[in-house]
């Protein structure tokens, strides 16, 4: 799965099996990558964004993070 820097950038990440994101060759969780693009303090689910398949839409993972939440 590819993820998106923000919801209209341009940077990608892919989705490990263990869960890490692959940028650029270096491996980390959504934290320790938004980290290092902003080089700042960053909320990886609110700076990451997988393209919804039904509408074309950009959508923040933390969305899928509520969902679940809400279902248990």
């Amino acid at each position: 799965q590819t993820l998106y820097f923000g919801s209209s950038g341009e940077i990608t990440a892919r989705v490990q099996a263990d869960g890490s994101l692959d940028y650029g060759g270096q491996r980390g969780s959504i934290h320790q990558i938004a980290h290092l693009i902003r080089q700042a303090p960053c909320n990886g689910w609110e700076a990451w964004y997988y393209q919804d398949k039904a509408t074309g839409e950009r959508v923040v993972i933390d969305a899928l993070r509520k969902l679940l939440r809400e279902s248990n």
